[in-house]
């Protein structure tokens, strides 16, 4: 048997790939990080400025790590879709479809399988939306019967600290504006930004990794990392941020709803609806694959 032995990567190579994790993942990452803690001061010191007894001060207190959150994950989300679409036009990130040349060593590659700008159904979409909710349902269900959230319980994590807060603020916030900055930072270029340099395995592990780690806690790493590859092979399959939006929000907003209400929990937290959640993420994870065929 004849082995065909494995090229060394060249230096020229190497640099491509550590430019590419640092300008479209790491950089990202760290800018939306020091975004928030940035924003927690600037509103911290307003707190302390306004009078104690006024009602702005008190409704600022009661829901400062929403108002913060919110605020942080908007101003990340412009800049870095802002960015995104200069990438995208550019070609930088791997969402073209076509022969292009690489930004880096100048040499063309072939990307991938089916051509730019096809447009997808409005089915789709809603089979992104369902993936993303069976997703949330299956992976929260499982932690909750893992008994994990009460072997690793984290005072400081956001729900802890949320519980009191204005509803639609915390909507706002949880549901749709932290999900937008975080899609754009970990698969609109965390993602796209390194898929052709490393491939779709590692790039969509790495960037769940990191999704994992960015939430905090024992619990949500663990769903967030399982979550992210999900989102990685949403994003591999429709090759475009919209699946990815629509997958994150239709997740948050069913634990926003479903999951979190103590009313529906003895119905929802049971074996039969983890089989049913789970047997319906593994048919749309497979579905959404069959689409781009």
């Amino acid at each position: 048997m004849n082995l065909i032995p494995l090229k060394p990567a060249s230096a020229k190579d190497i640099l491509e790939k550590a430019l590419a994790l640092l300008c479209f993942l790491i950089l990202p990452l760290l800018f939306y990080i020091l975004t928030a803690y940035l924003t927690a001061a600037v509103f911290l010191v307003l707190l302390s400025s306004m009078e104690e007894i006024s009602g702005a001060a008190r409704f600022l207190e009661a829901n400062l790590p929403i108002i913060y959150s919110c605020a942080a994950a908007l101003f990340t989300g412009g800049v870095l879709g802002f960015l995104y679409r200069r990438f995208q036009k550019n070609e930088l990130l791997w969402v073209s479809g076509r022969k292009t040349k690489n930004p880096l060593s100048g040499s063309c590659q072939e990307d991938m399988r089916f051509p730019a700008g096809r447009l997808f159904p409005a089915s789709g979409y809603l089979y992104a939306a369902a993936f993303g909710a069976s997703g949330a349902v299956f992976f929260n269900l499982l932690m909750a019967l893992s008994r994990l959230p009460e072997l690793f319980s984290s005072p400081g994590a956001i729900e802890a600290v949320t519980e009191n807060t204005n509803p639609l603020l915390h909507f706002l916030s949880v549901c749709l504006a932290i999900p937008a900055a975080e899609e754009l930072v970990f698969r609109g270029l965390g993602y796209f930004g390194i898929r052709r340099y490393f491939g779709p395995v590692f790039s969509g592990v790495l960037t769940a990794v990191l999704f994992g780690i960015f939430h905090g806690n024992a619990p949500q790493t663990l769903y967030g990392f399982c979550m992210g590859l999900l989102l990685a092979h949403t994003a591999e399959c429709f090759r475009n941020l919209t699946s990815v939006l629509i997958f994150h929000w239709a997740a948050n907003i069913t634990s926003f709803f479903f999951l979190g209400s103590p009313a529906g929990q003895p119905l929802l937290y049971s074996l039969p609806i983890l089989g049913l959640s789970g047997i319906g993420c593994a048919w749309l994870f497979y579905r959404i694959r069959n689409l781009n065929a």
